[in-house]
């Protein structure tokens, strides 16, 4: 087993996990602040937590890939990161459109109009990011080899 690729490859993939841990934790910050009105910290204290991490994550993936090697002939990450976009956009897709569905159940009144065309767009775009997904992935080159 060559030890430098595995270990570059899982450096990467922190530093990956630190990029979606971080979206994640903004998007429930935006969520919270958007459904009560208050925040558990100061704005500035927030952007640059998450501004650091972004940057930190970036960092170690850009350090995986140092450690890794081979830039020209290798590229451990994009299968991976094909994999989670697509499994990012079949969620929102399902959890959208199935709000949707029922959103149409229950009977649309014409407050709900809003909330039914940004469903409608969000669902479009899940569909946008599987399709997106399926692209990224690197036909013909090798994975830890």
């Amino acid at each position: 087993m060559a030890w430098r690729r595995a270990i570059g490859a899982s450096v990467m993939m922190i530093g990956a996990l630190t990029l979606l841990a971080t979206v994640a934790g903004v998007t429930v910050l935006a969520v919270t602040y958007v459904r009560s009105g208050e925040l558990a910290a100061p704005v500035g204290f927030l952007a640059a937590v998450s501004g650091g991490a972004l940057l930190g994550g970036v960092v170690l993936m850009l350090a995986g890939r140092a450690i890794y090697g081979r830039w020209t002939t290798a590229a451990p990450i994009a299968n991976f990161t094909a994999d989670v976009t697509r499994m990012v956009g079949i969620a929102i897709t399902l959890c959208l459109g199935a709000m949707l569905v029922f959103l149409f159940v229950a009977g649309i009144e014409p407050e709900d109009g809003v909330a039914a065309l940004m469903l409608g767009i969000g669902a479009l775009a899940g569909m946008g990011l599987v399709h997106v997904g399926g692209n990224l992935r690197n036909r013909g080159r090798r994975y830890l080899d």
